[in-house]
């Protein structure tokens, strides 16, 4: 193994190919706001993807219904800090909240 380093070189050691300064982007630069969550907001998601579970069936919450809970936590909480509350990230919260609660032992039934 080589104990070569890449610092201050235009070739990069894995691809062979140089690399150009210019076009490098700076770190983190292409990452998105984060979405902060509230208490409440957090509540209300829960809330309202419960309400919905009667019509979830066996394959689980549609993206309609996290299309409609984004819309609904929209009109809900005027000031919401962040980035937007999109169905796609209302489905990653209901995602990370259900694991947890598989994590602790709670189930809903």
């Amino acid at each position: 193994m080589s104990n070569k380093s890449s610092s201050g070189s235009s070739h990069s050691l894995r691809s062979r190919g140089t690399l150009e300064a210019a076009s490098a982007a700076p770190c983190g630069a292409l990452q998105k706001a984060p979405t902060i969550w509230s208490k409440a907001e957090e509540t209300d998601l829960l809330e309202f993807i419960l309400k919905a579970l009667p019509s979830s069936g066996d394959g689980g919450f549609k993206m309609p219904t996290f299309n409609q809970a984004a819309a609904h936590l929209k009109e809900k909480h005027l000031y919401q800090k962040g980035a937007e509350k999109t169905g796609i990230v209302c489905k990653n919260k209901w995602t990370a909240c259900h694991q947890y609660q598989k994590y602790i032992g709670f189930h809903m039934e």
